[in-house]
């Protein structure tokens, strides 16, 4: 879990949401993966065409692209408060 203050109580897990939508009574609808899920996917779709990753362990590959998830967060939260 993130203890990023940064972060809104639209939570799953502690993450914000990749595509989160408001329903017609203007209420937040929270579906789908979170924001920090859909970093690691992006960084795993680079790994996986990156010809010298294809004798890498897909654990570590995906460990290392959580890793950069969580890297991705951080900054797009220093982003945030430059932007304040």
């Amino acid at each position: 879990m993130n203890d990023d203050p940064t972060f809104d109580s639209n939570l799953i897990d502690g993450c914000r949401q990749a595509f989160p939508s408001n329903l017609i009574d203007g209420s937040l609808h929270i579906a789908g993966m979170t924001l920090r899920d859909y970093f690691a996917a992006k960084a795993m779709q680079g790994f996986a065409a990156a010809p010298d990753m294809k004798d890498i362990d897909s654990f570590r590959i995906a460990v290392t692209a959580y890793e950069f998830a969580d890297d991705m967060m951080i900054v797009r939260s220093w982003h945030k408060e430059e932007t304040k």
